[in-house]
Parts: structure tokens; C-alpha cells; sequence
């Protein structure tokens, strides 16, 4: 979609960015891309991840987060932004620790609202709650506690992945 405004040019793009699985979604004004927001592509590994207890699946968490952890450092997403999000998800994991309950899983539905929230601005925030909501909603899919448990866990490790590579890279 093309369009002339103030006589600049203006043109809509979705490009897949390499290993981050995600595609950026944005306008081009001039000769400048402006993303608005993220979303995961198909072959994001983040079921596996969230899922498996495999070695395979740790690897990938780990190649992932570095690659998440710089891009979002480099796009300027600072720890406050996310800090809410990220104190509620270690409350509930120490929460997690006296044994999983509907609650919980109740407060956790609850965090894909709050990421949203964070992310109502800041177009860093919207890609990381382009990973984190999924990865959520496939913890959710676990069916018993015992395995909400887990995947919760899992999860929490990937978070805490992201976050520290984020760091590592220089993100504030």
C-alpha cells in the first residue's frame, strides 16, 4: 500500500528478520523505515522451548535469547519498561516453588494483559510481547499443573535468557 502525504512517500512492509523469528510490521516514510509492531513467524522454536526438557531445546533457547537479548538492546528497550512484567513472573515462579495451583495459573493468564499494556508505546516492547504472549499461551496449554509447572519454569528460564542477554549487550 502506497500512499502520498506532505509529499512523502508512504509504503507499508512485513519483513521476516533473520534469527529472531519475528517480522517486523511498519511504514516506510521517505527513505526511513518506522516499525509499529512485531509478530512471531511459523517456524519460531518457542513451542519447543517452552515445551521439551531436551538439550536441543536448551540450545535453541539459548541462540534465541542472544539474538532477542541484542536486537532488543539495540532498539533502545530499557529494563524498566519490562520490570513490572518480569518482578511479577519471578513472584509467581517463587510462588511456584509451594506447589502449582489454580491460582496461579489464573495469575499468569493475568501477565498476557500486563505485557500488552507494556507494550502499548514502546515498539522495543512490542517484540518482545510478540514472543513472550505465545510462549504464555503454550505454557497454559499444559494441561495438569504438574506440567503448567514445568513449562512455567522453562519459561521463566527463557525470560530470564532474553533479559540477561539484553544486559549483555548493553540495554539499560
Amino acid at each position: 500500500m502506497r500512499q502520498q502525504q506532505s509529499g512523502q512517500r508512504r509504503e507499508q512492509y512485513e519483513e521476516r528478520l533473520p534469527n529472531l523469528f519475528l517480522v517486523e510490521i511498519g511504514e516506510v516514510r521517505g527513505n526511513r523505515r518506522h516499525p509499529r509492531d512485531y509478530r512471531l513467524s511459523e517456524d519460531a522454536p518457542y513451542r519447543e522451548i517452552i515445551t521439551s526438557e531436551s538439550p536441543q531445546a536448551a540450545k535453541k533457547l539459548v541462540e534465541w535469547s542472544e539474538h532477542l537479548g541484542e536486537f532488543l538492546a539495540r532498539r533502545g528497550l530499557t529494563t524498566s519498561q519490562i520490570r513490572k512484567v518480569f518482578g511479577e513472573v519471578r513472584r509467581l515462579w517463587m510462588e511456584a516453588q509451594k506447589g502449582w495451583t489454580d491460582v496461579l495459573t489464573r495469575k499468569v493468564h493475568l501477565l498476557i494483559p500486563k505485557l500488552e499494556y507494556a507494550a502499548r508505546k514502546e515498539v522495543a516492547v512490542k517484540a518482545l510481547r510478540a514472543v513472550l504472549v505465545p510462549s504464555i499461551r503454550e505454557v497454559l496449554e499444559g494441561g495438569n499443573h504438574d506440567e503448567i509447572r514445568k513449562r512455567f519454569e522453562r519459561f521463566v528460564e527463557f525470560f530470564e535468557a532474553i533479559l540477561a542477554y539484553h544486559y549483555a549487550f548493553g540495554g539499560k
